[in-house]
């Protein structure tokens, strides 16, 4: 590409968006809609992703040679659908419905809604107006597991008992609660695969703090706060293709939220990995020296997203935490960290307030509301075994977290 840039757009009242616009390389096409969505999904988080891209000849500039946001162009309304037309009345209706809550003049049945640039605010509309034309009310979950007209079609028919239902049995969360059996105090301080410190003289590394979800918005005040108060390096496991990603990721957020200082350049040390992947994503000797050197874990991280079910959340938000509890257990770290949530207790029933303390039992498990408090529920669980193993962890459990007192800095870009 030989330019490109990103702008948030509010083309309909209240329905503000990321449009990413690009100039291709003279001799070159450019990249398409899709390419652009995979390159930088393999950097940014899902929210700094734009929902809709626009070529141009060139970028509008000012008279003093910078871009002129204003004379942007905003994406094509008139792109036609690319999925197959709607067949029966109801196909027809939710096309209708699909278009109406984009913006756009026509969806195709197989046509996703993401794609075309829904977000989760544009998903509550779409459930309403599913609601209020079809007769049933479906939850956000599930847009986002059939998020097109076809998907929705075949959930109303099940609703209105048409057809197989392909439920899944009822998930049994305590079942979940399975932390590895070696993963225990018993081999603290010698890590396996690493040798013995020989006597009189360590040769382990000067300890370093490890910061899981430096990239969110609870994480990058931590990382602040480690800095400030350690005033030395902080190794941040950051989901990303190579530390350079990772490192543009772990900037650009603190930058967001008025926290970036130059120094912290040479304090951050990002390691490309991925919670939800096995071994963190990491390779068996970055894995290793991070061993060697672990300081204090603070376990921030986790795929947050309330519309996702517990399968899709479990890889990062239980594996995760549970790969972080091996880490442990094979070094000499002086504990771990572990930020669950308010969410793990389940709502109360009734007229009467409930009052719940730090040795209040989570849940009852049954009774959690949602993919997402249900793997932070089971995670909390095995930080509960690892402790019965006598590995050192403290559990804390946030619950909504207002803006920075000084600066007003807030999370504002999630559904809340």
């Amino acid at each position: 590409m030989a330019a490109a840039c990103a702008v948030v757009r509010e083309d309909r009242p209240g329905d503000r968006r990321l449009v990413a616009y690009t100039v291709a390389a003279e001799g070159t096409a450019g990249p398409d809609e899709h390419e652009v969505h995979t390159h930088l999904a393999a950097t940014l988080p899902s929210h700094m992703i734009p929902s809709a891209h626009v070529r141009l000849d060139a970028l509008p500039v000012t008279s003093n040679g910078k871009t002129d946001r204003r004379a942007l162009p905003a994406p094509d309304p008139t792109a036609p659908a690319t999925g197959r037309a709607p067949r029966t009345p109801r196909e027809r209706i939710l096309c209708e419905v699909f278009a109406h809550a984009l913006g756009l003049p026509g969806v195709g049945v197989t046509d996703d809604f993401f794609a075309l640039g829904g977000h989760s605010l544009l998903a509550v509309t779409l459930t309403q107006r599913i609601a209020e034309r079809c007769g049933q009310r479906l939850s956000l979950r599930a847009v986002f597991e059939a998020p097109t007209v076809e998907g929705v079609d075949r959930l109303l028919r099940l609703g209105e008992g048409e057809g197989d239902r392909t439920d899944d049995a009822p998930l049994d969360l305590p079942s979940e609660v399975r932390l590895a059996e070696d993963i225990t105090a018993a081999g603290r301080g010698n890590p396996s695969g690493t040798p013995a410190f020989p006597r009189g003289r360590s040769l382990r590394p000067s300890p370093r703090p490890l910061l899981t979800g430096a990239t969110g918005f609870l994480g990058a005040f931590l990382l602040r706060d480690l800095i400030e108060t350690t005033d030395g390096p902080v190794d941040c496991l950051v989901r990303a293709d190579d530390e350079a990603s990772a490192a543009h990721r772990v900037r650009a957020n603190l930058e967001y939220y008025g926290l970036w200082r130059a120094r912290y350049a040479e304090l951050i040390h990002p390691l490309a990995g991925d919670l939800a992947a096995p071994g963190l994503g990491l390779s068996p000797e970055v894995r290793a020296a991070l061993t060697r050197r672990l300081g204090p874990i603070v376990h921030n991280g986790a795929r947050v997203n309330f519309a996702a079910g517990y399968g899709d959340l479990r890889p990062a938000n239980v594996s995760g935490t549970e790969e972080l509890l091996r880490l442990l257990a094979d070094s000499g770290s002086p504990g771990m960290h572990h930020i669950s949530t308010t969410s793990v207790y389940a709502p109360a029933h009734g007229p009467e307030p409930v009052v719940i303390t730090e040795s209040t039992p989570p849940g009852p498990a049954a009774e959690l509301p949602d993919g997402y408090a249900r793997s932070k529920w089971v995670a909390d669980r095995l930080v509960a075994v690892a402790r019965e193993r006598g590995l050192p962890v403290t559990v804390h459990r946030p619950g909504r977290i207002s803006g920075d007192s000084a600066t007003g800095a807030c999370q504002e870009r999630d559904l809340l």
